[in-house]
């Protein structure tokens, strides 16, 4: 620190905070100081990372409280916690991931809390949440303002929001603070809205598309959470009888650690994929790599299990249209059209064109299959017999034994499996046409 040996920390494998010492502390000067750190790799995967931190004591006297419980599902997360002679429970929950209602792309969740008295007693509770806007963004400035029956609380894309009636706030050096006192008149319980809103729109060929909730290009993140915490009661029960239906039926197919891999899959999809709106009001569906075919394919199983094809077309939707309007003219499809935010061109350097022909086929088969109707594929037959001819000339003059096929050559694999689904698609045609 400033030129002087501070400690040594040795060999460590987890996170660790070490207290200053006094003489330490006095090192630190006004204006400039440098602070240096040294690590040696003695094998394996390595990371330095370091920084001061200065201790909150605004809780220090409070007591922790114990976790008893914590349930993942498809749409909610379940924790119950300890606290003296109360049970609180916190359910965080996402709407959006139902398909129940037209909320896909909604980014607004909402955390629900109760309090249960293990002695049967009365008691009066007092839950509070503490947001440190600056941590968070590293902006201090904050909204705050009453709308219809609730009190809103914005920070840069953050928005936070409670009923008004019988909740407090107030804000302290960044800190937001949200509470509401928990009693027998509010039923020991309440809901904390939680917003997002979007930072960069998505630029597709030289147009900015809107967000998919925002199709009528007035709507605000804040009307959003109105819609959802008027009737976030109602939406929590349906989601509860949701995730029953889904969990059942992961259990029915699978062991629970495929049931835990189904369910983490779908919460991951929609955490990390944006829904717009194209000029022609078709769905399209992003991840931070625009269009990707190979990411597409792996999704495909999980939404497929879900019952989604509405985002499974979302995802097949711009990579058919960007081939339709003559922005990739090749026999084979592109294995992505951009980075986010900005769908231009490929960004791969390899094509893959084998794969991403043959995934796009397949994924094709899986839509029309659970759609039980050939119209999707109908819409994009011209390319996706381009893209079946692609596959045949590159087998064609080829001939290798199925065993060498299958050990050695992925790139014949793709042709053979792309084929098949073409010609599932020509038995589908003439079933449901």
């Amino acid at each position: 620190w400033n030129g002087d040996f501070l400690f040594e920390e040795g060999i460590t494998y987890q996170t660790k905070c070490g207290r200053l010492t006094d003489e330490a502390i006095a090192h630190i000067g006004n204006g400039t100081n440098v602070l240096a750190a040294y690590g040696r790799n003695t094998g394996g995967p390595a990371l330095l990372d370091f920084g001061l931190y200065i201790e909150n004591k605004t809780y220090s006297e409070a007591d922790m409280a114990l976790l008893k419980q914590i349930d993942v599902q498809a749409t909610q997360t379940h924790y119950v916690f300890q606290c003296g002679d109360v049970e609180l429970q916190i359910d965080f929950v996402s709407p959006s991931l139902s398909e129940k209602w037209n909320m896909t792309g909604w980014p607004v969740g909402f955390l629900s809390y109760q309090v249960h008295a293990e002695d049967k007693k009365e008691h009066t509770v007092e839950i509070l949440f503490d947001v440190d806007m600056e941590w968070m963004f590293g902006r201090r400035k904050i909204d705050s303002w009453v709308e219809q029956e609730w009190r809103f609380v914005k920070s840069d894309s953050l928005y936070l929001g409670m009923t008004a009636d019988g909740t407090s706030f107030s804000c302290d050096d960044s800190h937001v603070v949200l509470s509401q006192k928990l009693c027998a008149e509010n039923g020991n319980k309440g809901v904390l809205l939680i917003g997002n809103g979007e930072g960069q729109r998505i630029h597709y060929v030289g147009e900015c598309l809107q967000p998919l909730w925002n199709n009528n290009r007035t709507g605000e993140v804040k009307d959003l959470m109105i819609a959802v915490g008027n009737r976030y009661q109602k939406l929590k029960e349906e989601c509860n009888k949701l995730d029953n239906l889904w969990n059942n039926k992961a259990f029915q197919v699978g062991d629970k650690t495929y049931a835990e891999q189904m369910l983490s899959s779908y919460r991951n999809f929609i955490s990390s994929h944006r829904f717009v709106l194209s000029s022609d009001n078709k769905s399209f569906c992003f991840g931070d790599t625009l269009g990707n075919v190979g990411e597409a394919y792996k999704n495909f199983p999980v939404l497929l299990f879900f019952n989604r094809v509405d985002w499974m077309k979302s995802l097949l939707n711009p990579i058919f249209e960007y081939c339709e309007d003559e922005h990739w003219k090749r026999k084979y499809p592109p294995y992505d059209i951009g980075l986010y935010p900005v769908a231009s061109k490929q960004i791969k350097v390899d094509n893959c064109a084998e794969e991403a022909a043959a995934n796009m086929l397949m994924m094709t088969v899986a839509i029309v299959e659970a759609e039980q109707d050939f119209s999707y594929a109908e819409l994009h037959w011209s390319h996706l017999c381009l893209w079946a001819n692609y596959l045949e000339e590159k087998m064609e003059g080829e001939v290798l034994p199925s065993i060498e096929l299958l050990d050695a050559n992925d790139k014949r694999v793709k042709c053979v499996l792309g084929l098949m689904a073409y010609h599932k698609l020509i038995q589908l045609k003439d079933a449901y046409e």
